[in-house]
């Protein structure tokens, strides 16, 4: 290499401030293009890795360490550093995760929908349609609650099941190093990332009006229901377990009902505070009475919610549920009860009209014990289910139908409100359905 004088290739400002640092020094400068990382200009990096993943994928699927030691010719010490490799958190830009699922570059990746929870913060959402030359995914990049190695484990087996009774319900696609999931650090959140096969379908949410496939979801739950699978992460929607995966809270229909409700009675409606209070009791009698008969209840594995984890063709009939990573374990009767109160009306967006529409209250009957009907031509149901669906039925009343809705139906007006409880207060102490005789 020939030596070269710095005054005579540098400008003068640059020279004088290089002999400030390094005056009379012997000084390399590299080229700027640098050295390629290792294995990079061979491909033997990215055969490596394909190999690790192969390996990881087997042993995943049962191989053993002295099997696979035999078949790639590695040692048994070699092929433990491999599939017991500790994963660290990372952090990762998105270019980066996409790459945790294939070792070809992207041909294409469309965010479809990126969501921050301004009521809490800890909360962040990514989803993204990624393609690749072999294949095409739905990624996801969770920083919520329900999102856990846990429950994604636990959706694999909920997954199984629904394809067995004949849906196409999209496979938790493993990473390249045999994953169903890592842990990442992305955009200053500790988020999940997880990836189902991308299939082609309508959100049935944003459907109008009556959802097409609902009948459809309930005969399915019902066949669900019968093989009662097992699960250690209770469902969100669950009344009597930690229903989310931090155990946050507990009886999750107590939250608005004997919180925010009781909150906002005490300060914009304290004439009605003995009405509430008569309310309050018989919930809280009606919970008190079911609490004992839950631990014999049949459980079995459901998605959260029927709405947000289905999409349909364009014929409206089901196409393939996922987001089971909301779901869980959850007695079967408190999932059919909870599904059968879901109205799925436009026209009926505010329940608590009812309390002036006798007819809308006798289509809101007839439809759950349709409903209900329909459930119980699928499945057994126990002794114990049969005691507790009356009462589940009450408290999803406030649970599941009129949640949220009591100060929209009010809207400052406390003769509104007034009725509400009345009506509500025949609700809970009369029972207008004959669970038994439907059940059985």
């Amino acid at each position: 290499m020939k030596y070269e004088n710095a005054k005579d290739l540098l400008p003068k400002e640059l020279f004088e401030e290089l002999q400030r640092h390094a005056a009379g020094k012997l000084l390399y400068v590299p080229s700027q293009s640098g050295r390629r990382p290792w294995g990079e200009s061979t491909g033997y990096r990215r055969l490596l890795g394909k190999r690790n993943a192969e390996i990881r994928r087997k042993f995943t699927e049962g191989a053993s360490i002295d099997s696979l030691a035999d078949e790639y010719f590695l040692t048994p010490e070699t092929v433990k550093k491999i599939v017991y490799l500790k994963k660290e958190k990372n952090t990762m830009e998105l270019n980066e995760i996409y790459r945790l699922y294939s070792n070809d570059e992207p041909l294409n990746a469309n965010i479809l929908r990126e969501r921050k929870w301004l009521d809490d913060p800890e909360q962040y959402i990514i989803e993204a349609a990624v393609t690749y030359p072999d294949k095409k995914i739905c990624l996801r990049v969770f920083c919520y609650c329900f999102a856990t190695p846990e429950r994604i484990a636990q959706a694999v087996r909920m997954i199984d099941a629904y394809r067995a009774q004949g849906y196409s319900c999209p496979k938790i696609v493993p990473n390249i190093y045999g994953e169903l999931c890592r842990n990442v650090k992305y955009n200053g959140y500790d988020c999940i990332v997880y990836a189902y096969e991308w299939a082609d379908g309508e959100r049935a949410a944003e459907r109008d009006g009556a959802l097409p496939c609902f009948d459809e979801l309930l005969e399915l739950g019902a066949k669900i229901a019968s093989l009662r699978l097992d699960g250690d992460q209770p469902n969100c929607m669950t009344l009597f377990d930690p229903a989310t995966a931090c155990g946050a809270y507990e009886d999750y229909v107590v939250d608005y009902f004997c919180g925010d409700l009781k909150e906002q009675i005490s300060g914009d409606y304290p004439s009605l505070k003995d009405k509430y209070a008569e309310a309050a009791r018989l919930f809280s009698e009606n919970r008190d009475a079911l609490r004992p008969l839950w631990k014999d209840l049949p459980s079995s594995l459901f998605p959260a919610d029927l709405t947000w984890s289905t999409f349909t063709d364009g014929g409206g009939n089901l196409a393939y549920i996922t987001d089971l990573e909301d779901g869980g374990r959850e007695p079967c009767v408190d999932f059919f009860v909870r599904a059968s109160l879901d109205l799925q009306d436009a026209d009926e967006s505010n329940a608590c009209e009812e309390v002036y529409d006798g007819r809308m209250r006798e289509r809101r009957t007839e439809r759950f014990i349709g409903n209900f009907m329909r459930v119980a031509g699928n499945y057994d149901f126990s002794d114990a289910e049969i005691a507790a669906a009356p009462l589940i039925y009450k408290i999803r009343l406030i649970g599941t139908l009129y949640y949220w809705q009591i100060a929209d139906f009010a809207a400052g007006d406390p003769d509104r409100l007034s009725d509400f409880f009345d009506y509500l207060k025949t609700q809970l102490t009369t029972d207008e359905i004959d669970f038994e005789e439907i059940m059985r």
